[in-house]
This record gives structure tokens, sequence and C-alpha cells, in this order.
């Protein structure tokens, strides 16, 4: 009977993920238990087998391993889509604290805006792309090798992709900064710095998805946590530059400007979706 419902399983799922597990029911081993890649014991298995294992199913339910599976892997999805975000900040300030002084222009960041950038992304960001919810998908996927690492070709192509491009929008309101007509409206410091939020604002919407061939309005109602955390960046945001004054090195903006800043920077996520839906239509 067990072994029909192991059958059954990797039937289901269309992937090997238990070929390297050994069950207690069908190999009631403890050596063998303990040298598996996985093993797995049932609760109501023996001692021994049961501190061999890696993993001991409570309710004695096949089931549960499949649950197991999706939510190990949906977590480790989560923690890739917090790096491609993150590191993709980090470049762009890497990038524009070298270009800056070659530019001859003071640095456009300041250390109040530059630590907030790194509370706020490092926290509330972390936060909004680890309640993802569980993705049943990610039992379609080719198991992982152990001595894989955790960062993906697919991930630096994003990261370099996403921070070039803002890198080079910074660049260009950074000039303007220096040469003023350069652009057809005038850039200040608290420009960038807004810019620079708004559109790693917009980008936390993209890498929500990132690896999972999703629109980025797929599920999103469901994902409160997700939706709370991103309004607290955008109103922090606004608020810091808005109030910021002496501290921040920031001055108030209008809600025109901030519109405006809105729509401008919205391509983001406009040319990422539309080229989601020609890819899969």
């Amino acid at each position: 009977m067990d072994e029909d419902i192991v059958r059954m399983f990797k039937i289901k799922y269309r992937r090997e993920i238990i070929s390297t597990i050994y069950i207690e029911h069908l190999v009631n081993d403890s050596p063998s238990l303990n040298h598996a890649d996985v093993g797995i014991a049932m609760g109501s298995g023996t001692s021994v087998a049961k501190e061999a294992s890696d993993i001991v199913l409570l309710d004695d339910a096949f089931p549960s391993i499949v649950t197991g599976v999706k939510w190990g892997r949906s977590l480790y999805k989560n923690i890739q889509s917090f790096l491609t975000f993150q590191l993709t900040i980090n470049l762009v300030f890497c990038l524009t604290a070298v270009l800056s002084p070659i530019l001859g222009i003071e640095l456009p960041f300041s250390l109040a805006e530059a630590l907030y950038c790194n509370l706020v992304m490092d926290t509330l960001a972390a936060l909004c792309l680890a309640s993802e919810p569980a993705d049943e998908n990610v039992l379609l996927d080719k198991p992982r090798k152990f001595d894989a690492f955790i960062i993906t070709k697919k991930m630096w192509e994003n990261i370099l992709t996403m921070g070039l491009l803002i890198f080079v929008i910074l660049s260009l309101l950074i000039w303007n900064i220096g040469h003023p007509g350069f652009l057809p409206f005038k850039t200040d410091s608290t420009i960038v710095f807004s810019v620079f939020m708004i559109l790693s604002w917009w980008n936390l919407f993209n890498v929500r998805v990132f690896g999972k061939n999703r629109s980025i309005f797929h599920k999103i109602g469901k994902s409160k946590d997700f939706l709370m955390g991103s309004i607290i960046i955008l109103l922090g945001t606004v608020l810091i530059v808005q109030l910021g004054g002496d501290i921040f090195k920031t001055h108030p903006l209008s809600l025109g400007t901030w519109v405006k800043i809105l729509i401008a920077t919205s391509p983001i996520i406009i040319v990422r979706e539309l080229w989601f839906w020609i890819k899969n239509k």
C-alpha cells in the first residue's frame, strides 16, 4: 500500500522529488535514514529511526512531504527575490558613489538618506518578500543541486540589467545638476533621491514575481503583508523628503512633482508587464 502511495506521488508531480528520500515505512533501517539525502521518519515510528532521520512526520501523513517541499522551495525563492532586490540597490549605490566624484559633483545622497534606504529596504522589503505565500508551481521545478549557489545566472542578469538601467537614469539627473539645461527640467539631490527610491519601489513589484512567470498583479490582493509594507515604504519616502529638512538634506516637493515622478518611473513595471503578456501570448 505504501509503495502504491509513493508511486502515485511521483507520477502526480512528475519530478523525482523523493528519489533520494528514504521513508521509514518502506525501509525500516536507521543507517539508510541517516545516510539518505533526506531521511523521513513517521511520528509513530521507533525512537532510533526518528533520531536518525532529518524530518519526522508527526501526523504520519505522506501529503505532509508535499507541503514541506512546497514551503521549503517557496521560502528559498523568496530569499532569492530579496537578494535580487537588495543587490540591485547596492549596485546602484556603489556606481553612483563612484560616478559623482568623477563628474565633479557632490554625492547626491546624504548619509542620513543612505542609512534610511538601507534600513527600510533591508527590513520592510525583506518582510514584504518573505511574507509571500507558498506557490504550488514550485513542485514542478527540478530539484536543485546541493552545491548550487543561491544567486543564479538569471538573478545576475536581472540585477545587472535593472541596476544599470536605474544607474543610467540617475546619471542623467546627476549630470543635469552640474550642467543645468542638459535636461528640460531642473534637478537637485532631492529629486535624485526621490527618483531612486520610487524606481526601487516599483522594482519591488517586479521582484515579487521574479522567476515565477507571473503577472505582477497575480494574487496581489492576497499578499496583504506585501501591500502594507510597500505602502509604508512609499509613504515613508514621501515623509522623509517633505519633512527631512537639514537632517536628510531634502526640501519639500509639490504634489505635481510627486505625480510626475511616479508616472515617469512607472515604465519599470509597465515594460516588464508588457513583456510578460507578449511572451505568454
